[in-house]
């Protein structure tokens, strides 16, 4: 798969009704999302300690390959970004491909 299939694939399939949730294999409170359309791409969402100080890290993956990542320091349920908030930000991150 190329890296501008994976794009479309975020660009097109934005809807939470487009991914499946399952939790993760540690019980530990993440959670990884599958996409319905291409089960290779997940938005896996693990918490983590980053200096001192609980976060969520997010990470966009294609099978085994690690395409971005993040940290979001751990807050308010209102301020947590949504899985739409997670894609949208990967897409800006992910490099531009010509086609």
């Amino acid at each position: 798969m190329k890296l501008s299939d994976i794009k479309d694939l975020l660009q097109h399939y934005q809807s939470p009704d487009d991914w499946m949730q399952v939790s993760n294999e540690a019980e530990d409170g993440g959670k990884t999302l599958v996409c319905l359309e291409d089960v290779l791409l997940c938005l896996k969402f693990n918490p983590v300690w980053n200096g001192h100080k609980p976060a969520i890290r997010i990470e966009l993956a294609y099978g085994t390959t690690l395409l971005s990542w993040a940290d979001i320091p751990i807050g308010p349920v209102a301020e947590r970004p949504t899985h739409a908030d997670a894609l949208r930000t990967f897409m800006e991150r992910l490099p531009t491909v010509r086609r």
